[in-house]
């Protein structure tokens, strides 16, 4: 089942799953955190697809039936997988699947969203502290290995939002998700993890060239206000009132 944002109605949505997904998406757009939805939304190409498949191998196929439809400049399209047993039982299985699945999609933006997403939570480390990270490769992506490294700063208005700059042994600077650092956090979860909590294990996939025309076009400041914008949104809006609002959405 799958409806085009803006040709159908609510209430002509028959299929429950597809329906959650986009109230949830509608009170994303509305809020403002998500500059892409508001942006495919005006170019009414948005599509929201419900995936039934209870196999990751299905799944991918589905992927790649929508990724061959994402020929125009913004679109993009949600998948939501509602009857993976093991995504549906685990965020942590569900991020790494979809980790694995972008080497399948070498020109698209995958982005996971889970209604258990755990993604961030506070940093343990402080400036000064020796750590072992991920480096960013040429040509951007993650590194296959970890190296030793200091951490330099955390300061969101240094490095970006849950983001660090840390200082490797050859002496080479980078900006890193908190992610890449091992150990790095271990405190209460953030927030932040709302951002990327929908109502079922979803899949965004968007065109990698849209991705590199915002990265160009937006800049590195602005990307950063945006998420330090949407991460006092977060704040205020607090996990146990997003995790409600969800379960209303189901």
């Amino acid at each position: 089942s799958s409806v085009a944002w803006a040709r159908v109605s609510r209430r002509h949505v028959a299929d429950p799953v597809t329906e959650a997904t986009q109230l949830w998406l509608e009170h994303i757009a509305e809020s403002g955190v998500c500059p892409w939805s508001e942006a495919a939304r005006k170019e009414h190409r948005i599509r929201i697809v419900h995936c039934s498949a209870a196999s990751t191998r299905t799944v991918v196929r589905r992927l790649e039936l929508e990724s061959r439809q994402l020929c125009s400049q913004w679109s993009t399209v949600l998948v939501a997988c509602s009857r993976h047993p093991e995504w549906s039982s685990s965020w942590s299985r569900f991020l790494a699947d979809v980790t694995e699945m972008t080497a399948l999609f070498p020109s698209r933006g995958l982005v996971p969203f889970h209604p258990d997403s755990a993604r961030w939570s506070s940093l343990c480390l402080q400036p000064g502290d020796s750590a072992i990270a991920y480096y960013e490769e040429e040509g951007g992506g993650r590194s296959p290995t970890q190296e030793e490294c200091v951490l330099l700063s955390a300061d969101p208005k240094v490095a970006g939002v849950r983001r660090a700059m840390i200082r490797f042994a050859d002496g080479q600077e980078q900006v890193v998700p908190w992610d890449w650092i091992r150990n790095s956090m271990g405190g209460a979860l953030l927030a932040d993890n709302l951002l990327s909590r929908s109502p079922y294990p979803t899949i965004h996939l968007l065109r990698g060239d849209d991705l590199a025309y915002v990265a160009q076009a937006v800049g590195v400041d602005r990307v950063n206000a945006l998420l330090m914008r949407n991460q006092r949104f977060a704040c205020e809006r607090g996990l146990d009132e997003h995790d409600r609002f969800l379960k209303a959405c189901r």
